[in-house]
């Protein structure tokens, strides 16, 4: 055993399997009978040895905060959980977790003295991520805000003199006109019909291919959400990581805001739509007096049938299956959303109405639509024209 020390601490690496198997060692504290408390972290890559001891130092109170001895990565989780947390939704919490434990942590930057970071070493780190793939032209952007962001807190409290992300230069990402994932009517109807509205995942589909509403939004209907022929769309369900101890994923389901505030809206319901949702509260009713106990009465619209709301991959899954068996384009549950964008303005429906309909507070989405379905539509009478003048 082979010791290794390079002030990241004691660590140690042995032959396992013909590869290295790092342990890592730390004191936290003594105990009663007088003798060192440690803690050994033991695993094949040596970044997640590391970054187990750096939690674990954390816990105690043992990582120095000193600009002169701070390294960018532990200082980086610090202003994440300790400053940044409490101004952001627990999704966009996940999310930058996720970007720092995959494209920050794992590599050199981590590990490097905050005084030693600069434009040349931050470049370098995304030209290296870029080069391997480890991250998109497309996804790059948002690691360097959020880069950025964590920045301009060092500039601010005196750890660093200048915010050198505003120093790095990404690639330009390559404007694709990428067609909307969209059913053709005659597929609409294809789908529509074969769906069995008993079935609470099939209803869901067909209530999301009438009214536009985004997946996280559907599955967090409720009866109380459904009256005077209309949904009042005021929530949405979504599965949101708690981080414990060591940063352990906890996944619950919360109903979290909306996305933005043009997202909140009263949306008036089709004919058969209104019957269908009326037909299915009574088959529920029927089903949780059969149930009794076992049903879990939350008062949800669509449910697994014991009460207790539907998984988000489901509508996809059914989707994927049901694609497949009538032949059509592969369609997912946020392209039903476009479907029904789409289906507005070929009736003729004016942007600003349709904006509203689709509670999105971006207009250039939909006219991204409009502008797709204003080409066929064009196309199409072109092709009318030709017939006619020949």
């Amino acid at each position: 055993m082979t010791k290794k020390s390079n002030g990241e601490g004691s660590i140690y690496h042995s032959m396992r399997n013909g590869k290295k198997y790092y342990t890592g060692q730390i004191t936290v504290g003594i105990k009663p009978d007088g003798t060192p408390d440690r803690k050994s972290f033991s695993g094949f890559k040596k970044f997640e040895v590391l970054r187990k001891m750096e939690l674990a130092k954390a816990q105690v109170g043992l990582i120095d905060y000193s600009k002169d001895k701070v390294r960018f990565g532990e200082m980086f989780i610090y202003w994440l959980f300790k400053v940044k947390a409490q101004t952001i939704k627990p999704r966009t919490l996940e999310k930058y977790e996720s970007l720092v434990r995959l494209k920050i942590e794992p590599y050199r930057i981590a590990r490097m003295p905050l005084l030693k970071i600069n434009a040349p070493v931050l470049q370098q780190h995304f030209n290296d991520l870029l080069k391997v793939k480890e991250i998109s032209v497309a996804g790059a952007p948002d690691l360097l805000t959020l880069v950025k962001s964590y920045m301009e807190y060092l500039v601010l409290n005196d750890y660093i003199a200048k915010n050198y992300a505003y120093n790095v230069v990404l690639p330009k990402e390559e404007i694709k006109d990428e067609k909307p994932n969209v059913l053709e009517l005659e597929e609409q109807n294809l789908l529509a019909g074969f769906l069995d509205l008993e079935v609470d995942i099939d209803l869901m589909i067909y209530v999301m291919l009438f009214t536009g509403l985004r997946r996280a939004e559907a599955m967090a209907l409720q009866w109380s959400d459904f009256k005077n022929s209309t949904l009042d769309i005021n929530k949405q369900l979504q599965e949101v990581a708690i981080f414990g101890k060591d940063r352990k994923r906890i996944t619950n389901r919360e109903f979290t805001s909306l996305k933005t505030k043009n997202s909140y809206r009263v949306l008036p319901l089709p004919k058969k739509v209104i019957v269908a949702l009326q037909n299915h509260k009574l088959n529920q009713s029927r089903k949780r007096l059969l149930l009794g106990q076992e049903y879990k009465n939350q008062d949800f619209i669509f449910t697994d049938g014991f009460g207790n709301p539907v998984y988000k991959n489901g509508a996809g899954k059914r989707l994927d299956k049901l694609c497949k068996e009538l032949g059509i384009t592969r369609i997912t549950p946020h392209g039903l959303r476009h479907t029904y964008c789409t289906r507005l303005f070929e009736a003729g429906i004016d942007v600003k109405t349709v904006q509203k309909l689709m509670g999105q507070g971006d207009i250039s989405t939909t006219l991204n639509i409009y502008t797709h379905v204003m080409q066929h539509v064009q196309e199409e009478a072109v092709r009318k024209f030709e017939s006619y003048s020949m």
